[in-house]
This record gives structure tokens, C-alpha cells and sequence, in this order.
């Protein structure tokens, strides 16, 4: 299988090469994040560049990580369940508001411009150990993991805006599936899987 950094760097070139192709009716047209338009869902994608590269120049922690796989972190990351639709509330307005400030030529940039500094910079220490953001410490590898299924699920969201089939890169369905078996209770992802039981567990990830 690919890297985690090398199908990164490929899914970011895809939504910068689709953001170069953009009329600005495509810019607005509406996604099935509710709340985000396409500029909005770029802006959320975006910012997951300067925050990877952000990452890798963070102070190093010595030691094992705390959360030592990216589905370590995002179990410890996930919020209580009163503080998680405020939490995905104010996400949502921070990337309406980014999109409208950056514009679309700068969304692009990131990802086409910055993304390959930011891939390199995480490849260089993929296994390093770094404070993740006040929120404990993780590797550079897990934080890259996060970054590359964030890219997947909304390039389907993308795709399935603009009406076109998805540009998936190789590995990234892959490294995505293995992510999101990781986040469900493994029984009862067999019994879902085999007809055993009513889908009750997902989403395991939003």
C-alpha cells in the first residue's frame, strides 16, 4: 500500500486541479455538508494544509505518543456529546467564513501551492512524536491520516456536488476504510456487516 503522505499529496493535487476548473456558479452551488457550499467545503479541506505543516514544526515530545494511531486521536478528540453539535456549529461557520475572507484563488493555492511543502514536511519525520494542538501528543503519521480521510470524504462530497464521478487516487480508499473499520466497535461492525444486526453504529466519523 501507499504511503499515508504520498496519497495525501495526490488527493490534495485532485481538489486543487478541480478548483482550477471552477466557474463561479460551481463555487456556490450547494454540498451535502449542511451549511457549505463548494468554496466553504474547499476552505474546511484547506486549512487541514497549514495545520499539517503547522504539526511537523511543533514542539517534539520524547517518548510514545499518547494517541498513537490517527484512530487513537480522533477517539480521544471525540467530544462529549452535549458539546458536539455546538463543536460542529462553529466548524461550519469557521470555514463559511474563511472561504468568504480567502476567496477561491487563495483555496486553491493552499491546496496546490502549499500542499506538496506541507506533504514533505510530513514525510521527512512521519514517525515522530509532536504535541497535537494542546490535545495531547500523537505522531506526524496519525495527524496525516486525518488529513488524507478528511480529503476523501469530502472529495465524494465534492464529486457528488458537481456531478461528476469521484478522482479517487490510488490508496486512498484503502488507508480511508481501514481508518474508518478502526473507529467502529469491531463486534458490532461484524454483526452490521453480516445482516446480524441494524446499522445502529455509524457514522463512526462525520
Amino acid at each position: 500500500m501507499r504511503t499515508e503522505t504520498e496519497v495525501l499529496g495526490d488527493l490534495w493535487r485532485v481538489w486543487g486541479a478541480w478548483g482550477a476548473d471552477l466557474d463561479e456558479e460551481r463555487w456556490t452551488a450547494p454540498t451535502r455538508c449542511a451549511g457549505w457550499d463548494v468554496a466553504a467545503l474547499y476552505a474546511h479541506v484547506s486549512q487541514g494544509v497549514g495545520g499539517l505543516a503547522a504539526l511537523t514544526q511543533r514542539r517534539r515530545a520524547e517518548g510514545p505518543p499518547e494517541h498513537g494511531d490517527a484512530v487513537a486521536l480522533l477517539r480521544a478528540l471525540k467530544p462529549d456529546e452535549r458539546v458536539a453539535a455546538d463543536l460542529a456549529a462553529r466548524n461550519a461557520d469557521a470555514a463559511v467564513a474563511d472561504a468568504r475572507a480567502a476567496g477561491t484563488a487563495e483555496l486553491v493555492r493552499r491546496l496546490a501551492e502549499d500542499g506538496p511543502a506541507a506533504v514533505a514536511l510530513a514525510a521527512a519525520e512521519p514517525d515522530q512524536t509532536v504535541e497535537y494542538f494542546r490535545r495531547g501528543t500523537t505522531t506526524v503519521r496519525a495527524a496525516t491520516v486525518v488529513r488524507l480521510v478528511e480529503a476523501t470524504v469530502h472529495l465524494l462530497d465534492l464529486a457528488a456536488a458537481l456531478g461528476r464521478e469521484p478522482d479517487l487516487p490510488d490508496g486512498a480508499t484503502e488507508h480511508t476504510v481501514r481508518f474508518l473499520t478502526g473507529m467502529a466497535p469491531p463486534l458490532a461492525l461484524i454483526e452490521v456487516a453480516t445482516g446480524r444486526r441494524a446499522p445502529d453504529i455509524f457514522p463512526v466519523f462525520g
